[in-house]
């Protein structure tokens, strides 16, 4: 009788042993996105030695978004399919970062999601952001800020899944608090 083999949905550390599983991920984000999801890095720059430096920036925190001020901190986790018999798949990435200032401490802060472009539509992003909730109060956020485009109705449906609730529209985005 054949054995089955189960998946399992985890957030990854972003290391160098996870190098096939972001490439192809990026690959898969710059074929349906136009670019990589990979904080401004193409994929020649990822292909060709900058995928250590951004493992390593993301690990010490000198590797934020664009735009992000300085003092915030921060984690990347990556969401990522695993079985026994085989390598990771990463589905999608988690960004976080909140200010230490302390009227916004245990409130404040930005989550950013995404799924890989070939997996969506599958209900990944509100399972990806389920699973982050109590990885998001353990850093202190209670009330994280996620920010999508007004028209994108897939993200904000996602949001509102998961208990997001609209704060404002603002050019051109749709702003919500998202209780953890």
């Amino acid at each position: 009788m054949p054995t089955m083999t189960m998946t399992v949905r985890t957030f990854l550390a972003p290391s160098v042993e996870l190098r096939a599983a972001f490439l192809d991920a990026q690959r898969d984000y710059a074929s349906g996105d136009g670019r990589p999801d990979a904080d401004g890095l193409t994929l020649r720059d990822l292909e060709n030695g900058d995928f250590a430096r951004l493992v390593e920036g993301i690990g010490t925190g000198c590797f934020p978004r664009p735009g992000v001020r300085p003092g915030a901190a921060g984690m990347e986790l990556w969401w990522c399919e695993t079985a026994p018999d085989g390598p990771p798949r990463m589905l999608g990435r988690l960004c976080m970062r909140h200010y230490l200032v302390p009227a916004l401490e245990g409130r404040g802060g930005q989550v950013w999601v995404s799924i890989r472009p070939s997996r969506r539509g599958e209900g990944l992003g509100a399972e990806l952001l389920r699973d982050a909730l109590p990885r998001l109060r353990a850093k202190g956020l209670d009330a994280p800020t996620v920010v999508c485009p007004v028209d994108h109705a897939g993200a904000r449906v996602t949001v509102e899944r998961v208990g997001g609730v609209l704060v404002r529209e603002e050019r051109g985005r749709a702003v919500y608090t998202l209780h953890t």
